[in-house]
């Protein structure tokens, strides 16, 4: 999968929004998408006017934050953050079943040998957090002396992380919510709502 590197606009997000930026240039544009990433004035005009020194960008920056356009596609942009960013409850929850339900055996061919990395499926290297590799130096009985033989190390994402992470994400980790009532009869009534 690709990875977006800037805040680009799917093409029905930006239609819902055009109303609000009919009045507004490109740089402006680019000035508040930019200004979403982090809420910094002077990086987000760098960003979308560059070749400025910082004093320039602060006080242009400001001019740019009490434009009423401007503000109002910054709080479009806020308000719909999921949309401008591709992300949503649905994606979190499958790339994290990527991380739990993977078999990450299969990137061994055998107990000692493993597949390229590029024989790996995408899936599975999603699953590798880190690699690291070192070499030592290890008596060969056949050749009678020591030989170098570089041993790697894959660590991959925890399993049990990632299926937290999910219960978390779809809300199976909210406390339950119970009510008690004592009826005329003097007896506790307990509902889980």
């Amino acid at each position: 999968m690709k990875r977006k590197t800037k805040l680009d606009l799917p093409k029905e997000v930006l239609k819902e929004a055009e109303e609000i930026i009919a009045d507004l240039n490109d740089k402006q544009k680019a000035f508040c998408r930019e200004y979403v990433r982090d809420w910094n004035g002077r990086r987000s005009y760098h960003a979308a006017y560059p070749n400025n020194t910082n004093e320039t960008a602060d006080v242009n920056a400001s001019k740019l934050l009490s434009n009423t356009k401007v503000q109002e596609y910054i709080k479009y942009l806020r308000d719909n953050l999921e949309e401008a960013c591709g992300i949503s409850k649905l994606r979190i929850v499958e790339e994290l079943m990527v991380l739990a339900l993977t078999d990450t055996t299969e990137m061994y061919d055998s107990w000692i040998t493993r597949k390229e990395l590029s024989e790996l499926t995408p899936a599975l290297r999603a699953c590798i957090q880190e690699v690291s590799t070192s070499t030592r130096k290890v008596f060969d009985q056949s050749k009678k002396k020591d030989i170098e033989v570089e041993f790697v190390k894959i660590k991959f994402y925890s399993r049990i992380e990632a299926m937290k992470e999910i219960k978390k994400t779809l809300g199976y980790d909210a406390a339950e919510k119970f009510e008690t009532k004592l009826n005329l009869s003097g007896t506790i009534k307990i509902s889980y709502k």
